[in-house]
């Protein structure tokens, strides 16, 4: 969380940046896409919140293939 106060501030600061994205760009996510306890319910919320509907996942040490799975479908890598 760096420069945040809280894990919320600075996940609404990753989508806020995502958002700048036309709906019809490309987003690829270098991994880690959430931390904390529930990470199935971090990635849908993220999910649903970013306007650009064509990205993918790169799945980093922190993440767990199967919710991106679950959550991004064939967009994880």
């Amino acid at each position: 969380t760096r420069d945040f106060n809280t894990l919320d501030e600075h996940n609404e600061a990753v989508i806020d940046t995502m958002n700048q994205a036309d709906v019809d760009d490309y987003i690829i996510h270098l991994g880690d896409v959430v931390f904390g306890q529930d990470k199935a319910v971090g990635a849908e919320r993220l999910y649903s919140k970013i306007r650009c509907k064509n990205w993918m996942v790169l799945n980093g040490n922190h993440d767990n293939r199967r919710i991106n799975r679950l959550v991004f479908g064939s967009q994880v890598y």
